[in-house]
């Protein structure tokens, strides 16, 4: 099968997306020279990145007729990968595959994935340590009822970033470096595949912490963190917050709730999504998004098709058509992007049905 014959080629693309200390121009020329082998006539195949009008190249690269182009684009960034084949092909079918677009289509959206996120590093790091007066005091308010110390939340607050829609806010694989606090805005964590079949874990929104289950085990990033709506999050250094966690017994009592509360939300997200039926899955999605993330009948218009597909871990195309079929039964409504639940115990009764 095509796709698992190049998983080694992919998988070294995605190990050069984590490295954050690597020059960015020494990773675009080497994903050049990878990017052939994904290609049905590798050996007469060279390739091009564009970055943002700066031209990346694989060497002894040039240009001919038979050129494939995939581009991808968030905000000012913008990706676009060439490919060309040198010499002539005689082929009663498509020169180009359309799992060979698939795959470089993959590749173009993890590059923009990783340099957002490099762009956002880059900032923290450049970040002035905010005034008191700045904080948001219904969160102080929120971070002492964990029993936190006023030197501790000073700690907690000190690097606040904001980030515009879409932008990438932590990266799958990547260093853990930082736990974070959202203090405004929705964001989402999703477990990454190598062919965009990925599954949003949880939306998570104001006032809560995203990386706990990370602390004391592991020194990668398990999935990736993206910002839905503009927001505000705190980036509180891992090792400060392990420090914290091990002084203050009162908050380490509290983070263990939270824990044990997120524990038991993730299983039982998974039992439904392991045990139910497709159409009962997105019924079951549209109530998690009524019931804890909204609190409210309506289900905002940034939550996309394709977030509420990946949610359920269903296809865009499966979960769109459920949709319509439950419009049509009266149990939702459209209005514009947002989805308005109008019969939420019948959605409840769909949901249960397994």
């Amino acid at each position: 099968m095509f796709l698992s014959k190049h998983f080694e080629i992919i998988n070294e693309i995605e190990n050069l997306l984590i490295d954050l200390n690597r020059d960015t121009k020494e990773i675009l020329e080497k994903i050049c020279s990878y990017v052939p082998s994904l290609m049905s006539y590798s050996e007469i195949c060279k390739c091009e990145i564009k970055h943002n009008q700066v031209i990346y190249k694989c060497e002894d690269f040039k240009k001919t007729e038979l050129k494939l182009t995939v581009k991808e684009k968030h905000e000012s960034n913008e990706i676009e990968i060439n490919v060309y084949y040198i010499k002539p092909i005689v082929s009663e079918k498509p020169i180009f595959k359309n799992e060979e677009i698939l795959i470089l289509k993959t590749v173009a959206k993890r590059i923009l994935s990783f340099l957002s996120y490099k762009s956002s590093i880059n900032s923290i790091k450049k970040t002035v340590n905010s005034d008191t007066e700045n904080y948001n005091v219904d969160l102080i308010k929120y971070l002492k009822t964990l029993c936190l110390k006023d030197n501790e939340v000073e700690i907690f607050l000190k690097k606040p970033i904001y980030f515009k829609k879409g932008e990438t806010i932590s990266k799958q694989k990547t260093n853990v470096n930082y736990i974070f606090l959202i203090e405004h805005g929705y964001v989402k964590l999703t477990c990454e595949n190598l062919y965009s079949h990925n599954f949003i874990i949880k939306i998570a929104k104001g006032f809560e912490f995203v990386g706990l289950s990370l602390l004391f085990n592991t020194s990668y990033q398990i999935f990736t963190i993206n910002a839905l709506t503009d927001s505000k999050v705190y980036f509180i250094e891992r090792n400060e917050f392990e420090r914290i966690t091990r002084e203050n017994s009162k908050f380490s009592h509290s983070i263990i709730e939270l824990l044990s509360s997120n524990i038991l939300f993730l299983i039982d997200r998974m039992n439904k999504i392991a045990t139910k039926q497709a159409f009962s899955r997105v019924c079951d999605t549209l109530l998690y998004l009524s019931d804890e993330v909204f609190c409210s009948q309506v289900i905002e218009g940034f939550i996309s098709r394709k977030d509420i597909s990946e949610l359920s871990a269903l296809s865009t195309e499966n979960t769109v058509r459920i949709l319509s079929d439950l419009k049509e039964m009266k149990v939702i409504d459209t209005l514009r992007n947002e989805i308005h639940i109008l019969q939420k115990q019948k959605l409840i009764e769909l949901s249960n049905r397994g």
